[in-house]
């Protein structure tokens, strides 16, 4: 090669003259984009020089050529045998390093390499019957630990599994000395059976006379399990390299195009792919990416593109390395030329969790009327939801509130989940419970001083407390008509002051597994009851089950309240 100028460590510089270099340089996607290349040595006639550490070759000390031209030679020579070597990985003899030759020069030829590779009689090419075993597509590296020794060894391993007839390291094997990640970890259990030793192997029974040269090969058979197994990743493996490349070196740009939670569905020009979804753009093409609006998530979420509500709303976001981009305006369709700034990035749909509300009715006597409303509300807004006054099921039901406590039967909500709320429908001076009366020595029924009845009990599984102006011709349910208590509540008794004008209830509730005694005073006139906790929760841990009846009963007289209750056969006051 002629060269000149390049510089010599010590000082100075060659003259014109023919020399050999010694070159290097970091990766092949780094030698074709930068054109980095390095002398480590340079041969001339009178001598060798050294560099160290390397020094760039660069147009000036080359007197034939340019750098441009040696990288792309040196470029496409190195992809070249890269290709070579993976393919020779598909051939069970070099994935085991037994060796052999393609003749009979003393040392084994190959069967199968021989076989599948002759394009002449009597075997007749037999690569052009190859099964691809519904193989489809090629090797993606991209995004593998080790793209590279992830095509080799993906390829390898499989020809590892089949064996061989050369003089040395014959047997087929499955042993996988990788398996994590899991890409690692081949199913090479699904694979035909291969002879697991050289001693197995037939004489190629389908040649005659000669042409079997009295060595050991493999059956037809075999053969072919061998090229339907190898030769489809040879092909793919190889593609993996050449599309490996192509990514590295920005000749191709790969993105990957997913929703912003697992699984669902993303449209990449107008064709609708599973998320996350990898493609490939050429450079300067245009690229469509739109987001698939409503989908079901296996995260058990309805997702939508929030255009709509005031709060979360929906975007395109662009993620490459720890940098997060948003893209506006915030249409559900991004339309753009890829450039090489897009290799490698991740588009990001920005859909939104759309809530389920159900609203269900419980009856007093028809059971649970469900999916009477059924809402959607996107995640961080605000919505209404409703139940009518009296239940189209039976106008006699009343609108008795709802299970969490809420009395307004619209109300709105923020849910954070999907979520059921129930309204409770009730029809006064009923029960559900045949037991609501019976209660031994619990005194149910009162009557103060203006004439006015009024009277508790269970029904539905909580306790209810209704008042009749007409002698108990028609009741009215107390406590903006709802139960006294949203939570599991049973047991009630009533009592009144002194002065009869006052009334206070008590009755046994649900405390997470046991129970506590609840008390409600009602100062009359006016709807309002005060409640409390007989015994405060700080005071006061009963270890008894809510299944036990306390049978809580209740006295007032001269400006004291007695409170009795039953504990394990003991009474407590």
């Amino acid at each position: 090669m002629g060269v000149a100028n390049i510089p010599y460590p010590d000082g100075g510089g060659c003259a014109q003259q023919n020399a050999t270099l010694h070159l290097s340089y970091n990766s092949l996607p780094d030698l074709f984009i930068n054109e980095n290349i390095y002398i480590t040595q340079a041969t001339y006639l009178d001598g060798d020089v050294y560099y160290d550490p390397p020094i760039r070759l660069i147009n000036e000390y080359l007197m034939f050529t340019t750098v441009e031209e040696l990288v792309n030679k040196f470029t496409w020579e190195i992809l070249g045998r890269m290709c070579h070597l993976l393919q020779d990985m598909s051939v069970p003899t070099h994935a085991h390093g037994d060796a052999h030759n393609l003749c009979d020069d003393g040392i084994n030829y190959d069967t199968y390499e021989t076989w599948v590779g002759a394009g002449v009689a009597p075997y007749n090419s037999p690569y052009l019957s190859i099964s691809h075993n519904g193989m489809s597509g090629f090797l993606n590296p991209i995004g593998k630990d080790k793209p590279l020794y992830y095509l080799m060894y993906r390829v390898q391993q499989v020809a590892d599994h089949f064996g061989s007839n050369g003089p040395y390291n014959g047997d087929g094997n499955d042993y996988l000395p990788v398996t994590t990640p899991s890409y690692y970890n081949i199913p090479l259990y699904t694979l035909p059976s291969s002879p697991t030793s050289v001693n197995d192997f037939a004489c190629c029974t389908d040649l005659a006379g000669e042409l079997c040269y009295n060595r050991d090969g493999t059956s037809l058979q075999n053969r072919i399990n061998i090229r339907d197994a190898t030769l489809p990743l040879a092909i793919s493996g190889t593609a993996g390299i050449l599309y490996w490349f192509a990514v590295e070196t920005g000749l191709i740009t790969n993105i990957v195009v997913q929703n912003n939670f697992t699984g669902g569905t993303v449209k990449v020009n107008t064709v609708v792919r599973n998320s996350p979804y990898d493609y490939s753009n050429i450079v300067g093409l245009l690229l469509s990416l739109e987001a698939v609006t409503p989908q079901n998530g296996s995260d058990g979420y309805q997702h939508i593109w929030n255009n709509f509500a005031p709060n979360a709303r929906s975007l395109w976001q662009i993620l490459k390395g720890s940098s997060t981009y948003d893209i506006l305006p915030p249409n559900i369709q991004h339309n753009f030329v890829t450039t090489q700034a897009d290799n490698k990035a991740t588009y990001l749909a920005g859909l939104r969790k759309n809530y389920k509300i159900d609203v269900d009715h419980q009856t007093e006597f028809n059971g649970l009327q469900a999916d009477q409303l059924v809402k959607y509300i996107v995640e961080q807004n605000s919505d209404q939801i409703s139940a009518p006054v009296l239940s189209p099921l039976n106008p006699a039901y009343c609108f008795a509130g709802w299970t969490d406590g809420n009395s307004q039967n619209s109300r709105t909500i923020t849910p954070t989940d999907n979520a059921t709320y129930t309204a409770l429908y009730k029809i006064p001076s009923k029960s559900n419970n045949q037991y609501a009366f019976s209660s031994n020595s619990q005194k149910k029924l009162v009557k103060t001083s203006d004439g006015i009845l009024h009277k508790v009990y269970s029904s539905m599984g909580r306790v209810w407390y209704e008042k009749s102006t007409d002698n108990g011709v028609t009741w009215t349910i107390e406590n903006y008509g709802q139960p006294l208590s949203s939570n599991e509540s049973k047991l009630p008794a009533i009592d009144i002051s002194s002065s009869s004008n006052e009334i206070i209830i008590v009755w046994q509730e649900k405390y997470n597994e046991t129970y506590k005694i609840r008390l409600a005073h009602y100062s009359r006139p006016g709807p309002n009851l005060v409640f409390h906790d007989v015994y405060n929760d700080a005071v006061y841990y009963p270890t008894t089950s809510y299944s036990h009846d306390a049978m809580p009963v209740i006295s007032w007289g001269d400006n004291k309240i007695l409170v009795v209750w039953k504990e394990g056969g003991l009474l407590f006051i």
